[in-house]
């Protein structure tokens, strides 16, 4: 049987973790992006990957002339999603999954070709406060095969430092996606899953969602906890 070939376009961490999770379910995994460091780092974890600007139709029909599916990743480059998924559409991709941060971008992204949406923030607050009200759920949340989401109460050897994303990914080979703070949230309310910004700095009671492969989460809290 033929393996399902799957793009993924844009390294950022969500990308970055879906290539992951496609290489080690099986998936013959295609991955693009303009920077060159973070195509270097997901050559050992897919079959093909490209250094190149996925926004340009000549680049886009080179690498997605005949996948089974893609995963458009950008966050906050809107535009640059829109440009994507569109063109994915014209050369006939039948899946294509893209990132949205908010529901009327998700919309957009629907109505230019999309056949499905995820808004990480929003998805990953639904699923952490149901984990935070109802005891009985386990507190690492599966994101993909393989790939794990879990709460993580900073320690104090963190707190009061800036979070180094990249330094994550290296030395602990996972990513940090958001972080939110359950002091004074009313009861039966959700908390609000903010964004980690490159000047964020953790106090005493904030929580980090952190996502990765099981064994690298245990390794990381462990460390933590020393």
């Amino acid at each position: 049987m033929r393996k399902k070939k799957i793009l993924v376009i844009c390294l950022n961490d969500f990308g970055l973790a879906t290539v992951g999770a496609l290489w080690d379910g099986g998936a013959e995994t295609v991955a693009v992006d303009e920077d060159a460091a973070a195509v270097d780092e997901v050559k050992d974890k897919s079959d093909a990957s490209f250094v190149g600007d996925a926004t340009d139709p000549d680049v886009l029909r080179g690498v997605a002339s005949d996948v089974d599916a893609a995963v458009v990743a950008f966050g906050e480059e809107f535009e640059a999603a829109v440009l994507v998924v569109a063109e994915l559409k014209k050369l006939g991709v039948k899946e294509i999954l893209a990132r949205a941060t908010t529901p009327t971008r998700a919309d957009v992204l629907r109505a230019v070709g999309a056949t499905r949406t995820v808004q990480l923030e929003r998805e990953m607050a639904i699923h952490v406060a149901a984990d935070m009200v109802s005891p009985a759920t386990a507190d690492v949340l599966e994101l993909a095969s393989s790939q794990y989401v879990r709460p993580w109460p900073v320690t104090a050897s963190f707190v009061g430092k800036k979070i180094d994303a990249e330094d994550l990914r290296r030395r602990h080979e996972i990513a940090a996606f958001g972080w939110f703070r359950p002091d004074g949230v009313p009861k039966g309310e959700k908390p609000k899953i903010e964004p980690l910004g490159a000047d964020y700095s953790p106090r005493a009671g904030d929580v980090l969602l952190l996502a990765g492969e099981m064994n690298a989460l245990r390794r990381f809290v462990k460390t933590t906890q020393e």
